[in-house]
């Protein structure tokens, strides 16, 4: 029962004991009797009342407690406000300041309690004004916090600085905007690191220019290079390995067997040279005269076909067993990729063991790119020299025991690095060699 019901409860008892008494005379019942029931009556009232006086004493004693929890995380609030190591200020709905944290009272160079009561426009740089009358239009209209909002601040007496400012909107009960929460960060050191990110990626930018004018020129000179090696020196070189069959023709055995010899040794140079040049010209071409073409899909199983087809006769000489499992299409220069493959496959030729020769080519799509793999059971190489094989003229064995120029593998890379892709070898001498490329998915 609540208070105000008890005490309106005695005060009626009180008016029916003082109107059975002015009736007492004309009742037959005795005064005591009545005046017995009226004190239980007031008894049992003055219980319930003694209850409610307790129930309303805890009440009392739990909105204490209540507001000692609320008084504490007030407490707390302002104490995480006030040292917070961003500056926070609370405005109206107009910008005008009602709090602020001493970190925004720092980087406005002014004390919290100056900041009370003030608009917040002085502070923005002049120019930043309209941009600030604009956001709070916004805010207005669309009860839309709003993030990373760079400006420039002008703290007073100080200079100004680049800024970057949070606003939430803060909503009474009935979700209506009746005030906002900036978060104010000074990014001058931001500002610093991003301006050097700038000049350092321009600084990169300018150096990669530089470089790709240097590649633009090394290729240049490549292809002069290359008609050069086409055209001025086979040519000389033709007329000296003419002129050294003739001799052969014309003197074999009627000079003295080292009259013979030399004028092998020379016809033997010639043509090592012609197919060195040959090579360099191949090797030339890869970023030259086809540097412009354009990459087109091309289906990898033809281009093993036609790469059998040409060097059907080796195959043929040599016994070797070639399977392959299904390859893909890539996109590519068709030409390019068949000159992989027929240098990957001569290769394993070449360098075949006392075995009966085989070579398995395969294709594994991966996350980014197809790896390639062309396996043989050949020789196989230190891994020490797995990277040397893929210089220019590098070669591991002489002239006698293995031919060629050192050039295939070189042009391997080349063609490899040209369609984004990169090459290796795994091997050891004895267990046969896996020659790996890979080419994007995408080009």
């Amino acid at each position: 029962m609540e208070t105000g019901d008890l005490i309106s409860e005695i005060q009626a008892l009180q008016q029916r004991m003082e109107e059975l008494q002015r009736q007492a005379g004309q009742s037959p019942v005795p005064l005591e009797a009545v005046t017995q029931e009226v004190f239980e009556e007031l008894q049992t009232t003055l219980e319930e009342l003694q209850v409610a006086q307790e129930e309303l004493q805890q009440q009392n004693e739990e909105l204490a407690h209540a507001r000692e929890a609320a008084e504490a995380e007030r407490q707390r609030y302002q104490e995480l406000f006030d040292f917070a190591p961003d500056g926070y200020l609370v405005t109206d709905t107009e910008g005008t300041i009602r709090e602020a944290n001493r970190a925004a009272a720092t980087l406005l160079n002014v004390s919290p309690k100056f900041l009370q009561g003030k608009p917040l426009t002085p502070f923005f740089a002049k120019e930043e004004r309209s941009t600030f009358y604009r956001q709070l239009d916004q805010l207005q209209k669309n009860l839309q916090k709003v993030q990373d909002w760079q400006t420039i601040m002008r703290p007073r007496g100080g200079a100004p600085f680049p800024a970057a400012l949070d606003i939430a909107v803060l909503r009474n009960p009935r979700g209506e905007m009746v005030g906002l929460l900036w978060l104010l960060r000074d990014i001058t050191a931001r500002k610093q690191a991003e301006d050097r990110l700038h000049a350092s990626n321009a600084e990169l930018e300018r150096r990669v220019q530089g470089r790709t004018a240097a590649l633009q020129q090394s290729n240049e000179n490549l292809q002069q290079f290359a008609y050069v090696a086409s055209h001025d020196l086979q040519e000389p070189l033709r007329m000296v390995s003419s002129f050294m069959q003739l001799l052969a023709q014309r003197y074999q055995g009627k000079l003295d067997a080292d009259a013979d010899e030399f004028i092998g040794y020379a016809l033997e140079g010639a043509q090592r040279m012609q197919t060195l040049i040959e090579d360099l010209l191949v090797y030339a071409r890869v970023d030259g005269d086809r540097q412009e073409q354009a990459f087109a899909e091309t289906d990898c199983e033809t281009i093993l076909e036609r790469t059998l087809r040409v060097l059907q006769k080796a195959i043929r000489e040599s016994g070797i067993a070639v399977t392959h499992e299904p390859l893909p299409t890539v996109r590519g220069d068709a030409v390019q990729l068949g000159q992989v493959l027929q240098n990957l496959l001569s290769n394993a030729i070449k360098f075949r063991s006392a075995e009966p020769p085989r070579v398995h080519i395969s294709a594994r799509q991966e996350e980014t790119h197809w790896l390639f793999s062309v396996r043989d059971n050949g020789i196989g190489l230190d891994p020490q020299h797995a990277e040397r094989i893929f210089v220019i003229f590098q070669r591991l064995h002489p002239r006698g025991a293995y031919p060629g120029t050192g050039v295939g593998l070189a042009i391997c890379k080349k063609i490899v690095e040209r369609h984004s892709g990169r090459i290796w070898v795994e091997s050891r001498p004895g267990e046969g060699a896996t020659f790996c490329f890979t080419l994007p998915i995408r080009q």
